[in-house]
């Protein structure tokens, strides 16, 4: 091992960003690296701009269709001006070395694809079953092993997590006015072991039997992802 190897250093802070709907992101560069923060982008809503001379296929598609913006030329001091975040996603370490600098000097966070020491916050490799999300992240050690963790998550969360969560969202509505003891209760009685096993078996009628004996009034309403059976 080289001596000058440093050693890992935890000193990252988990978070989960929700008022991007509507907020610039300002993305530089245009191949798979850019296509793939642009992807999990849009799936938050971000207004989007891609700076780059060239781009990839599937980020020309996006922006054909409105989805994006994209200036086709080469990044220019000034063009974090309006952003709330930065995404340095080039192949030139030079240009993505100007961007993080520009993001600072702006008080903008950046995320630099090709050295995460210098980057204010790094994405993660995701998990998402209905409103849950799952992020994985190595703090840029080892994105092979971040995706690698995702796979094995995602092996054991099946379609079962989504619905018991979308269960859960209808319950705590429906008791929205239960003592709070009482309420948080019986939602830890539902958010179990025991409840998601009957749900991967397939048997709601029992969940639903269970919570009606708490809940006489409680009607689990029909969703797209999870109709009432006939």
């Amino acid at each position: 091992m080289s001596d000058d190897l440093p050693p890992p250093v935890q000193t990252s802070y988990p978070l989960v960003l929700t008022t991007l709907s509507a907020a610039l992101c300002v993305v530089i560069g245009g191949g798979a690296v850019a296509e793939r923060k642009i992807q999990g982008l849009l799936a938050a809503g971000a207004r989007v701009q891609v700076i780059s001379p060239a781009a990839s296929s599937q980020i020309q598609r996006w922006a054909d269709a409105g989805e994006i913006g994209w200036l086709a030329r080469e990044y220019a001091p000034g063009d974090l001006a309006q952003a709330r975040l930065a995404f340095a996603a080039t192949s030139r370490r030079a240009v993505n070395a100007a961007v993080v600098a520009e993001a600072r000097a702006r008080d903008i966070l950046a995320n630099c694809a090709d050295d995460p020491a210098a980057s204010d916050f790094h994405t993660v490799a995701a998990v998402r079953r209905g409103s849950a999300l799952i992020g994985i992240s190595t703090g840029g050690d080892s994105p092979a092993f971040s995706a690698l963790l995702r796979r094995q998550i995602e092996a054991l969360l099946g379609p079962e997590v989504e619905e018991l969560l979308e269960i859960l969202r209808q319950l705590r509505h429906a008791t929205a006015d239960w003592p709070a003891a009482q309420r948080a209760a019986l939602l830890r009685q539902i958010a179990s072991d025991e409840v998601l096993d009957q749900l991967r078996a397939g048997r709601r009628d029992e969940v639903m039997a269970l919570i009606k004996f708490q809940v006489p009034s409680f009607k689990f309403q029909s969703t797209e992802r999870f109709p009432l059976e006939a």
